[in-house]
């Protein structure tokens, strides 16, 4: 039973029983992404996906090779 859902452009959350379903909508194909996660492992994907958030932001406005920003 779904309870919960939200969208924003292709991607969906939503919640499934025990569990939080995400989803990405491929155009052009008829199966989508899902990520299935339980309440115990939000903290950790919060987490990752900060860590990674940061790293790319970091190398977006790191100076490139010739010393100047991007």
């Amino acid at each position: 039973m779904v309870t919960m859902e939200k969208r924003a452009e292709q991607f969906a959350v939503s919640t499934n029983n025990d569990e939080i379903v995400i989803s990405q909508e491929r155009f052009g194909d008829d199966e989508d992404d899902i990520v299935v996660v339980t309440p115990e492992q939000i903290d950790l994907l919060i987490q990752w996906i900060q860590e990674a958030r940061a790293e790319l932001v970091a190398k977006r406005d790191a100076p490139n090779t010739n010393g100047h920003q991007p």
